[in-house]
């Protein structure tokens, strides 16, 4: 995806932020962050998105350091972020198989 594809996904993106960070404000601050990491790139996919905005909080978090990250909910972020990315990563595969199997 190229910065004009990302950006049409904009409320996707919000979305998954708001689930990482629970502050629908911060998520909007994140989703720009993102924007700005992502234009160092020609190309990128939801996984590097998603890790992206992990990234995002995290650095937040490290930075204001009255925030704590329970590990639990860590966890619980990459399972999210997991899931998601196998998600997609299914659909390309069974995309690709059928691409294959029509030239067969």
């Amino acid at each position: 995806m190229n910065i004009d594809e990302l950006t049409k996904q904009n409320s996707r993106w919000q979305m998954v932020a708001v689930k990482i960070c629970g502050d629908s404000d911060f998520a909007k601050d994140m989703v720009q962050e993102m924007y700005i990491s992502c234009l160092k790139y020609d190309d990128v996919n939801s996984s590097f998105v998603y890790k992206t905005l992990m990234n995002v909080y995290l650095v937040d978090c490290r930075q204001q350091k009255a925030v704590s990250i329970d590990e639990h909910e860590l966890e619980l972020v990459y399972d999210f972020i997991g899931r998601i990315a196998k998600y997609y990563w299914n659909r390309m595969i069974i995309r690709f198989v059928g691409f294959k199997k029509s030239f067969q």
